[in-house]
């Protein structure tokens, strides 16, 4: 084995990035090896990466002659790479990353399930006690989403929390219904029977049952006089043939379904086509979707969710005026009326407004709220870090799980908040608490709401925004116009940061000091919800289709 030398070593250190390494290679930190020398030892002739920016297979296979010399590739790139013209890594290599791990949703999902823990379902019995309703209730709420709310986090996560705590407090058991094992798809029709969720009834999890059960329990309680609404936040794991005979049962058939993305509209609930790129909801049989992942499963995905919203015409609310028009805009599915209802609104007090100077000498704060998320513009965000890493008017951070995506470089640095209902002004106050002047919000698919970009903003930050994200600047719009700029695309981005007006913006912005207080839409809309009347069947409607066809 090479033993390298201290010149080496050296010219090495300079560009290996530790953390990643480690947060990169488990089996390296957990034997306590020192990742330096692991990887000038043996971890480049493994394919190990140095760091999230060179990438060691890719610069040996492009370079057969570094391959055939047996070269360390970071120290020849050191010392020769870079001055020949060579490539530390693919171009566009995030975007080619992402693109090459795209499958469809029926690969996707096969995954999911192997991966999934399985629990044995409760009896009938067990379901149909722990679903009664005292006569000192006002009747059940039936929610439904793609995952349990109280395990999981984010924005939708926090609609239904918020959403539950209402309801409860005024005096209704909220059952919330999700697929005992998650699918990134709707769930096959058939067999009925196999088919299981998981309850939560108020704030406990219940456990797991077949749906024909619960169907089963509802329909008891419908029978005994209960009054019973539905809430439909997102059907992705659901066959929404089974959701039908589950509304039928409650005797609610005009349920609320909520717009919290489009995956009405497409499994590819973001609308990116082959998961990089925004594709606006084409016509299934179009070129765009003959060349998507998800095109083949979207067709029959569209004339299910038909079906379904021909059946119930539901009521539908958005999150904003721009999630609502798009989705009408690429679905034009039935529905008895639909409004844009934002979820949370910033309440801040007249004094709580400042252009406080940003210190003499100090670097602006630039931070990523959230996940390390492809879709929310993670990788743009490590390309301007990387671009400006020895700038000093700079410094980066992430503001989120330390655990919430891809290994994290070191010249980015996190600050962990967890937001859930029990922490609801978290990220504002860790944004504040952490003097952030920055804030990139840099979604590349369209944003309903924007909940990080409100939470910028109250927490005091000014926001540069990409144009055509959603709801993204039209928040800043708004809620404060001078607390904000938005630019068109990742030259202009980089263009900003090179330049000086940037920190001129942010010194001359007032600042909002405040907090995101949630609306509780679902009561308000329930309280004013015109009778039910009853709806034909699923399989009617679509004999019914296939007439007109």
């Amino acid at each position: 084995m090479h033993r390298p030398s201290e010149d080496e070593r050296r010219a090495v250190a300079a560009h290996f990035d530790r953390g990643y390494y480690l947060a990169s290679n488990s089996d390296v930190r957990d034997a306590g090896i020192d990742p330096l020398t692991h990887f000038l030892e043996s971890g480049w002739r493994e394919g190990r990466n140095p760091s999230r920016f060179f990438d060691t297979g890719y610069y040996l296979a492009k370079n057969p002659d570094v391959a055939a010399a047996g070269i360390n590739p970071l120290l020849h790139f050191i010392w020769a790479g870079s001055q020949e013209g060579r490539q530390r890594r693919r171009p566009l290599d995030a975007f080619r990353r992402q693109l090459e791990d795209s499958v469809s949703p029926r690969v996707k999902a096969k995954r999911w399930i192997e991966g999934a823990e399985r629990s044995p379902p409760i009896s009938k019995t067990t379901l149909s006690d722990a679903v009664e309703i005292s006569s000192a209730s006002r009747g059940l709420i039936l929610s439904l989403s793609h995952d349990d709310y109280a395990r999981n986090y984010g924005g939708v996560q926090l609609v239904i929390g918020d959403e539950q705590a209402t309801f409860s407090r005024t005096g209704w058991r909220y059952l919330h219904v999700s697929p005992a094992i998650p699918l990134p798809m709707l769930a096959d029709p058939e067999p009925a029977d196999d088919f299981a969720v998981s309850l939560r009834i108020d704030t406990k999890w219940t456990g797991v049952a077949r749906f024909v059960d619960l169907i089963a329990a509802v329909a008891e309680q419908r029978r005994q006089g209960i009054e019973v609404r539905c809430v439909i936040h997102h059907l992705m794991g659901f066959a929404p043939e089974f959701v039908f005979e589950l509304l039928r049962a409650s005797g609610d058939l005009r349920p609320i379904v909520w717009i919290h993305d489009f995956f009405t509209l497409c499994p590819s609930y973001a609308l990116m086509r082959n998961d990089v790129d925004y594709c606006g909801a084409p016509p299934p049989m179009s070129v765009a979707c003959n060349i998507c992942s998800y095109g083949e499963e979207r067709k029959p995905h569209l004339k299910r969710i038909r079906e379904f919203f021909e059946a119930v015409h539901p009521s539908v609310l958005a999150p904003s005026e721009i999630a609502l028009s798009l989705w009408r805009r690429g679905s034009g599915l039935p529905h008895a009326q639909g409004e844009a209802c934002p979820i949370a609104r910033i309440i801040t007090a007249p004094s709580e407004r400042s252009t406080m100077p940003i210190p003499p000498g100090r670097p602006l704060r630039v931070a990523h709220l959230g996940a390390r998320a492809f879709l929310k513009g993670w990788s743009i965000f490590e390309d301007l870090a990387l671009h400006l890493a020895n700038d000093g008017r700079y410094e980066f951070l992430q503001l989120g799980s330390p655990d919430s995506g891809s290994p994290l470089p070191s010249f980015i640095r996190n600050i962990p908040v967890i937001v859930d209902t029990k922490q609801r002004n978290a990220m504002v106050e860790a944004i504040a608490e952490s003097r952030i002047d920055v804030v990139v919000s840099w979604q590349l698919c369209p944003e309903t709401f924007s909940l990080s970009v409100h939470e910028a903003l109250v927490g005091g930050a000014f926001v540069v925004a990409r144009i055509g994200a959603g709801n993204v600047w039209p928040a800043v719009a708004a809620n404060a116009p001078d607390q904000g700029c938005a630019v068109a695309d990742e030259a202009a981005l980089f263009g900003l940061f090179d330049g000086d007006r940037l920190r001129e913006f942010v010194e001359s912005s007032p600042k909002l000091r405040g907090a995101l207080l949630p609306i509780e839409v679902t009561a308000n809309w329930l309280r004013t919800q015109s009778t039910n009347r009853a709806q034909p069947t699923l399989s009617m409607v679509a004999e019914e289709n296939e007439k007109d066809t």
